[in-house]
């Protein structure tokens, strides 16, 4: 891919996306943004030269609550 990139074969690259799709296993004691994330910006400083003008992120909270029967 970065061959791809720096001899234009994909034209001029305007947006990035990155979506995690599988987290693993749900970790009470770490944040997921901060711990996943800086691969993903790390792959696309690799992939392309400029730097961005912008950057956003998104998240959704999946926790489950448990539901509990009384004995």
């Amino acid at each position: 891919m970065k061959q791809l990139v720096d001899d234009g074969v994909l034209g001029s690259i305007y947006y990035y996306d990155s979506i995690r799709v599988n987290l693993g296993l749900f970790q009470h004691d770490c944040n997921v943004i901060w711990d996943l994330a800086p691969h993903d910006f790390s792959i696309m400083d690799y992939l392309i030269s400029e730097k961005p003008i912008a950057v956003s992120a998104s998240g959704k909270s999946t926790s489950i609550a448990r539901k509990t029967s009384p004995l």
